[in-house]
């Protein structure tokens, strides 16, 4: 009989890369900041499938840079009960200056 504990087990996928995300020159000229939340489909092998802005930050600037950073993302795929699964994770990038940096960076 199964245990229906760990029956249907998912497990959510794990970020390999910690890459930081770069920000974008012509936000940093235009003194941009903002957070973009992002939805990425990683599939089953961990790679990036798709991506949407789920929050925009309302700078097509900020949005744009997000979603070319999360293109570049890879992931140890979702698993359920030890098959690979496609699976969406929400990520959030935050754009902001440092308060103790001056606007030149």
């Amino acid at each position: 009989m199964p245990d229906t504990l760990t029956d249907n087990v998912l497990i959510k996928p794990i970020l390999l890369t910690n890459v930081q995300p770069v920000y974008p020159q012509k936000a940093i000229w235009k003194n941009i900041e903002g957070d973009v939340t992002l939805n990425i489909l990683v599939d089953s092998r961990g790679n990036v499938e798709n991506v949407t802005v789920g929050n925009s930050s309302d700078s097509k600037i900020l949005d744009s840079a997000a979603i070319d950073y999360s293109k570049s993302l890879k992931f140890i795929p979702a698993n359920s009960n030890g098959n690979p699964k496609s699976y969406w994770v929400k990520m959030t990038l935050r754009y902001f200056f440092n308060s103790d940096t001056d606007s030149n960076h």
